[in-house]
């Protein structure tokens, strides 16, 4: 049996001027994206029913989150690039490097559209950081990192081909370094 790897992103948009304070206990256990590399204690959610007699081994929640405090003539705009620990799991037989690495890389394409998300933001002149125009490039940031996620998970089957993971762990990490002044700090 062909084991594959689901893959989730989370993808949030965080008021922080008006939302209430977020309660969901699986929200508050996270982990900024950094150099650091996930392990495998960074998983500590269980597989939902929909995975649980699946061939999926292990799935990996991370999202965008943007801030946007003040006003729009001068706002103060943070991005962020999130895993959520405890919606991110691993069963037992998924507990090895070549599945931590391609769970690894699905957080580093976010990070990736995080980085390119500041980097539209930045060239947005003050006049134009309205937050509708914010959004929208929010909101293209997430559609494009989808599609990102989704052409690796199908190049790769998952991580079941090692040859394909090794040219896309190539690929993004030239995309990361693209963007370099533009990481998360």
């Amino acid at each position: 049996m062909m084991l594959t790897i689901a893959f989730s992103w989370l993808l949030r948009l965080l008021f922080s001027f008006a939302a209430p304070v977020e309660t969901d206990p699986t929200l508050l256990d996270t982990v900024a994206w950094q150099t650091k590399r996930l392990t495998w204690d960074d998983f500590k959610g269980r597989p939902d029913s929909r995975y649980a007699h699946s061939s999926s081994v292990a799935l990996t929640s991370s999202g965008i989150n943007i801030y946007y405090r003040g006003y729009e003539s001068n706002p103060d705009i943070r991005v962020t690039c999130t895993f959520y620990r405890k919606r991110s799991w691993v069963k037992d037989e998924g507990r090895n490097r070549a599945v931590l690495q391609h769970e690894q890389l699905h957080f580093d394409i976010t990070e990736f559209h995080a980085r390119k998300l500041r980097y539209a933001i930045a060239k947005l002149s003050p006049s134009q950081r309205s937050w509708q125009t914010v959004q929208r490039r929010y909101n293209q940031a997430n559609r494009d990192c989808d599609a990102y996620q989704t052409r690796y998970d199908r190049d790769t089957h998952h991580s079941i081909d090692t040859e394909a993971q090794k040219v896309w762990i190539d690929y993004v990490a030239e995309d990361l370094l693209r963007y370099e002044s533009y990481a998360s700090r």
